[in-house]
């Protein structure tokens, strides 16, 4: 009977060993990702998608947060804020003068506390 609970122990003591060790292995961390959730007050509609393009500069597209979602990175914290784009583009008028056009828009973003695996969130 001494040595069944003795065994008993033995087997408990290995498995929260190799637990502790295995989650050990895969190192969790918390990164802030920003998100363009939308892009809003585009005077000219066929500037959007250069207005876009610039605000995914400083974040990742929806479509990304949904491919970490699905590697199982957990959102741990959410916040919304939008900041003005000023894009300008150069423009030839003629082989004489060239121009500048500016364009404006507002990034609606969202900031995303994120926790995952590190080999995964390294990347972001």
């Amino acid at each position: 009977m001494k040595s069944l609970i003795s065994l008993r122990n033995k087997s408990i003591f290995f498995l929260l060993i190799s637990s502790t060790l295995l989650s050990g292995c895969s190192k969790k961390i918390q990164k802030q990702v920003e998100v363009t959730d939308r892009v809003g007050r585009v005077f000219k509609e066929r500037v959007r998608p250069l207005i876009t393009k610039k605000c995914l500069e400083k974040s990742i597209s929806k479509k990304e947060l949904n491919q970490l979602l699905s590697k199982g990175v957990k959102v741990i914290d959410v916040n919304e804020y939008s900041y003005d784009i000023i894009y300008e583009n150069i423009y030839r008028k003629s082989t004489i003068k060239d121009g500048y056009v500016t364009f404006y828009g507002t990034c609606f973003n969202k900031a995303y506390i994120l926790e995952g695996p590190k080999r995964i969130l390294d990347k972001y």
